[in-house]
């Protein structure tokens, strides 16, 4: 009697096993791998909880963010506008206008999106 209930209980151990191995996460979903599908991005003007893609992100800063070539304002900017300009994020602290020359500290200066986002969420 006591072989059979070891054989049963070794039998039960296997099927829990099975049942382990069955219900597991693929190691090929995107949760591992991190390649989430662009569906997966938000609408524009979703303010949900949905985590954004760094592609969604980037296509609103370029909305909102021109990107400027050389030193010289492509088109009229107002005080907090936005720019890029040789890869570093500036917010527009003086009127400029197109054709002026972008000088940091007298009508543009550096920041970060999270300083922005900082700064929106303490105003």
């Amino acid at each position: 009697m006591g072989q059979t209930n070891i054989v049963e209980q070794d039998v039960q151990n296997w099927n829990n096993a099975a049942n382990l191995i069955d219900t597991k996460a693929n190691i090929d979903t995107p949760i591992f791998t991190g390649h989430l599908t662009t569906d997966r991005s938000p609408a524009r003007g979703d303010n949900s909880f949905k985590l954004a893609t760094t592609s969604f992100v980037q296509s609103l800063w370029n909305n909102i963010a021109p990107v400027e070539i050389t030193n010289k304002a492509s088109t009229n900017y107002d005080i907090g506008d936005y720019i890029v300009m040789q890869g570093t994020l500036y917010k527009v602290i003086a009127t400029i206008a197109r054709g002026a020359t972008l000088t940091n500290g007298t009508n543009i200066t550096p920041t970060t999106i999270t300083d922005e986002l900082k700064a929106l969420i303490n105003s």
